[in-house]
């Protein structure tokens, strides 16, 4: 992130647009967090040209606040044991046996 940092710094106009027409569409998400990141950690503005999607700035607060705080980092660790609750709860209990039994090239 560092060197787009400086890239960016060295290259004022970097063109935008140009950029985004090589990029696939599910590397347009990805490219907006880098510009979020690039904005809150090292102070570069977010280019206009790209379209910033909404709840950007507040996911990234949250991933930053539980990589930094201990206490979001325990509450929100167990968050995705809880979520796969219901799926659990629809799996049966001999299914993983079924398919670990699978793998090895065992009947079941």
């Amino acid at each position: 992130m560092l060197e787009f940092v400086q890239l960016r710094a060295y290259y004022n106009g970097l063109d935008w647009p140009g950029l985004l027409t090589r990029l696939d569409p599910e590397s347009h998400r990805a490219l907006g967090y880098y510009l979020t990141a690039a904005e809150r950690w090292f102070g570069q503005a977010y280019p206009s040209e790209i379209k910033r999607e909404v709840g950007f700035d507040l996911r990234f607060q949250v991933v930053e606040r539980v990589l930094t705080k201990t206490s979001w980092h325990r509450l929100l660790t167990p968050l995705h044991r809880i979520m796969n609750i219901p799926r659990r709860l629809l799996t049966p209990t001999w299914y993983p046996m079924k398919i670990k039994a699978l793998w090895r090239g065992e009947p079941f």
